[in-house]
């Protein structure tokens, strides 16, 4: 059985088909690529000159590397965020305040999700708090005794799952606004570094 077809909802495609993850290649973006995104940005009007690059853009190799991984799989990504989206989570939070041992069925998207992060940057261990929170709310087996520890067998699953799904949500939103890795940076993008162990 597949992911998809365990999901609540409509059917949609197989996930491990639709969310195949590009690697780097000869049109992922270049450091010198990425630095030249700032070319047309204004001049510091105080100094009358063009931003130093280097003061704008992170350019670790891992960053960078991590960056052009995010846009060339941006689609996948937001396939993956439109899939889970049509009432599994809707449905899973529902689940867990009706008492229904389908809340369980949100262990199998956490794990997705946490599988194509990982291989956003396959090189990379994710951050431990977060395979600990992955590791806690998956690998379940619904038992009628569970009904009787309602919260404390079930809070973990909805916990793993809107972990993983905000970081989801983080890099299709990084790879979508962001022109280059900044190095003053939002929330939003350190945050993602942080899934990533590059802060």
């Amino acid at each position: 059985m597949s992911v998809a077809s365990a999901l609540p909802g409509p059917a949609v495609s197989d996930p491990p088909r639709a969310l195949r993850l590009t690697g780097m290649s000869d049109e992922s973006p270049t450091t010198q690529q990425l630095l030249a995104c700032i070319d047309s940005a204004p001049t510091d009007r105080l100094r009358g000159r063009a931003p130093n690059p280097r003061l704008i853009i992170d350019a670790r190799p891992e960053v960078l590397a991590l960056f052009s991984s995010l846009q060339l799989n941006v689609e996948a990504l937001a396939e993956l965020q439109r899939t889970l989206g049509d009432g599994l989570e809707e449905d899973g939070f529902y689940r867990f305040y009706h008492h229904s041992h389908k809340v369980f069925k949100l262990q199998r998207a956490t794990l997705l999700i946490r599988d194509v992060l990982q291989g956003l940057a396959p090189e990379r261990r994710l951050n431990a708090w977060f395979l600990r929170i992955v590791r806690d709310g998956t690998g379940k087996t619904f038992e009628t005794a569970h009904n009787r520890r309602w919260l404390e067998e079930t809070r973990p699953i909805i916990e793993a799952y809107f972990h993983a799904r905000f970081f989801l949500d983080l890099a299709v939103r990084c790879a979508t606004e962001l022109t280059h890795p900044p190095r003053v940076m939002p929330p939003r993008w350190a945050a993602l570094l942080y899934l990533y162990e590059l802060r």
